[in-house]
C-alpha cells in the first residue's frame, strides 16, 4: 500500500506543478510520457493517457478501482498530515535508483498541495486509475460498443438460437443470386478472419482481428470496411464466440441469402480494362499482395513455388520459364511490395490514366532501366546503370 500511496502522491504533486522545461518538450512522446509531471509541462497529458499509458488489462483496472476507495478511507479515518507525508517519504526510500531522490524532492516541495488535494482526487477511482494508466480512457471510440456488449448477456441470449440455427445453416444449398455489396464485404471479412483466428478465439482475439482486416484494403474502400466493422462488430463477436464457422456468419446476420454458394468475391467477372470496378479489384489485389510481400520468407516461398511450376511445363518451355523466374522473379515481387498499387494497375492497363504513356515501363525500376542502354536512356537512368549496375 505504501508504494501505491507514493504513486498517488507523485500524481497529485505532478498535476499541481507549474510548467517548466519547455525546451525538452520538443523531444516528443519519449520525454513527455516518462512521468505525469513531464506530460503536464508539455501539455501532453491527453496524448500520454490515451496513446502511451493506456493498459488493456481489465483485471488491473478493476483492482485499481477497488483499491483506491480503500486508500481514501484509510487516509480519512486513520492518518494525520504528518503520517501521510512520512509514509510517502518512507515509500520513496524503498525505491532503488535515482528515482528515490526525485520522489522525496517532489514530496518535500509540494507537501501542502499533496495533503489538500489527495482526498479530493481519490474521490473518483475511475479518474485516478485512468491517470495512472491502469484503465483505458473513456474517450476510446469503441468504448460504447464494449459497454453495451458487457452489459447484455449476449452469450446467454444467442446460445439457444444459434444451436437451433446451426444445422439449418449447414443444410442450405447453393442457389444463384446477385450478391449485395454488404454480402461481398461481409464474406471477404469472414474469409480473412478465418485465416487470422485460431480455435477457441476469445472476444478480444476477434476484436483485434477485426481491427486488422480493414487495413488490408486500399484507402478508397478501407473506410467503408471500417464503418461495416463498427456497425456489426458486436454481433459478429457474439456469434463467433459461440464457435459458429466464420463462413456462416453472413447468413446468420441475413447479409447473404445463402451460405454454401460460391463466394461472392470469387464469382466469374468480366473485367473491362480501365473501368472503375476493374480498377478497384486490381488495386485491392495489389494492396493485399503488397502487405503479404513485406514478409521476406514468404517472398522466397513464392519464388520456390514458381520454380516448381516451371518444372511442370513441357520441356521446351520449362527452361525458358525457369530463366524468367530466376532473372525477374525477385524484381517483380520487389516491385509489387514497394510500388503504389494504383500505379501498377494503371501500367498494366486495368486502371485508366490520361497521363499514362503507352509502352513506358520505367516504373519497373532498375531491373528494367539497366536491361539495355536504350532503356537506360529512355528512363533517364544512364548514369545510375553505368555507376551501379554495369560496372
Amino acid at each position: 500500500m505504501a508504494f501505491t500511496l507514493a504513486a498517488l502522491v507523485l500524481f497529485v504533486a505532478s498535476v499541481s506543478a507549474s510548467p517548466t522545461g519547455q525546451g525538452k518538450c520538443s523531444w516528443g512522446p519519449s520525454y513527455w510520457c516518462q512521468n505525469y509531471k513531464q506530460a503536464l509541462e508539455c501539455n501532453a497529458l491527453e496524448h500520454c493517457r490515451t496513446k502511451v499509458w493506456t493498459v488493456k488489462d481489465q483485471t488491473a483496472c478493476d483492482i485499481c478501482e477497488q483499491v483506491v476507495p480503500k486508500i481514501k478511507d484509510f487516509l480519512a479515518k486513520n492518518s494525520t498530515k504528518t503520517e501521510v507525508i512520512t509514509m510517502a517519504e518512507q515509500a520513496c526510500e524503498d525505491i532503488a535508483g535515482p528515482f528515490a531522490s526525485m520522489c522525496k524532492s517532489i514530496i518535500d516541495q509540494y507537501e501542502p498541495v499533496i495533503w489538500n488535494n489527495v482526498l479530493e482526487l481519490l474521490s473518483d477511482p475511475k479518474q485516478v486509475c485512468t491517470a495512472l494508466g491502469l484503465c483505458t480512457s473513456m474517450k476510446n471510440k469503441k468504448v460504447d460498443a464494449k459497454l453495451i456488449m458487457s452489459s447484455l448477456p449476449m452469450k446467454t441470449i444467442l446460445a439457444p438460437a444459434l444451436v437451433a440455427v446451426k444445422p439449418k445453416l449447414a443444410a442450405i444449398k447453393s442457389k444463384p443470386y446477385k450478391a449485395s455489396p454488404e454480402c461481398i464485404l461481409c464474406e471477404w471479412l469472414m474469409e480473412k478472419l478465418a485465416t487470422i483466428l485460431k480455435q477457441n478465439a476469445t472476444e478480444q482475439d476477434i476484436e483485434e482481428a477485426l481491427d486488422k482486416v480493414c487495413s488490408l484494403l486500399p484507402s478508397s474502400v478501407s473506410t467503408e470496411c471500417q464503418n461495416f466493422v463498427d456497425e456489426y462488430a458486436p454481433a459478429i463477436i457474439a456469434i463467433l464466440v459461440q464457435e459458429l464457422d466464420p463462413s456462416m456468419v453472413c447468413a446468420a446476420l441475413k447479409l447473404c441469402t445463402s451460405v454454401e454458394h460460391p463466394k461472392a468475391m470469387k464469382k466469374p467477372v468480366t473485367l473491362v480494362p480501365g473501368s472503375n470496378e476493374t480498377c478497384e479489384i486490381c488495386t485491392t489485389v495489389m494492396t493485399y499482395l503488397k502487405n503479404l510481400l513485406q514478409d521476406e520468407a514468404l517472398r522466397k516461398e513464392i519464388i520456390s513455388i514458381l520454380e516448381e511450376g516451371c518444372n511442370e511445363l513441357p520441356a521446351q518451355l520449362a527452361s525458358e520459364c525457369s530463366a524468367i523466374v530466376s532473372q525477374y522473379g525477385e524484381a517483380i515481387l520487389e516491385l509489387i511490395a514497394n510500388a503504389d498499387p494504383k500505379t501498377l494497375c494503371t501500367e498494366i492497363g486495368l486502371c485508366s490514366s490520361a497521363l499514362k504513356k503507352e509502352g513506358n515501363y520505367c516504373f519497373l525500376g532498375a531491373s528494367y532501366w539497366c536491361a539495355n542502354r536504350q532503356n537506360a536512356i529512355s528512363c533517364n537512368a544512364l548514369k545510375h546503370c553505368t555507376d551501379h549496375v554495369w560496372n
